[in-house]
């Protein structure tokens, strides 16, 4: 199976950045599957953190003299969703797609298994999604397990530089401003 990650971060985590501590405010664990889902990282940072930190991070992004850069943010928050999800970035987002998709079978065997999702710390509501994943394989095939695996956490995912940046790009210029665009 694929890296993981321990022990898991729990929300809300503790991220010093250039000495500063950045405070996150509450988020629930549907919408973070959501934005783990959607690839939607800015959700995280900075739209995540108190107000007061979020305008300090706009301020240094926007700051000709500042070093930050939104690929810097990417790269923490890669860490952050890997440290908060227990895996890679890209299994937890293949997890918790599957897991939004399923949503209502999801319930349903969570509430069979005594699990609550939305009280969970984060990293569980994605092993469960997982658990979920494998629970409706078909028994009787011996590869169906190793094929999800393999899908989940393939051996040749590469990162994307170019994809990347297109992505950061475009975020960039569809205006890193609070309550805009995808970024509510």
């Amino acid at each position: 199976m694929g890296d993981f990650v321990f022990p898991p971060l729990v929300w809300p985590p503790r991220i010093v950045l250039d000495g500063q501590t950045l405070r996150f405010v509450p988020v629930s664990n549907h919408s973070m599957l959501m934005w783990i889902s959607a690839g939607a990282w800015m959700n995280f940072i900075p739209q995540s953190l108190a107000p007061e930190d979020r305008q300090h991070i706009y301020r240094r992004l926007h700051d000709t003299f500042d070093n930050l850069e939104v690929q810097h943010l990417h790269n923490i928050t890669k860490d952050l969703i890997a440290g908060l999800c227990g895996t890679t970035p890209g299994a937890s987002q293949r997890i918790a797609e599957h897991t939004l998709q399923s949503w209502f079978s999801f319930d349903g065997w969570c509430i069979i298994n005594n699990f609550d999702p939305h009280t969970a710390p984060f990293h569980r509501l994605i092993s469960a999604g997982y658990q979920f994943w494998t629970a409706t394989l078909d028994s009787t095939d011996k590869n169906a397990i190793w094929m999800l695996n393999h899908k989940i956490w393939p051996e040749d995912e590469k990162e994307n530089p170019a994809a990347e940046e297109h992505a950061i790009m475009a975020a960039v210029l569809g205006g890193m401003k609070p309550n805009e665009g995808i970024l509510r």
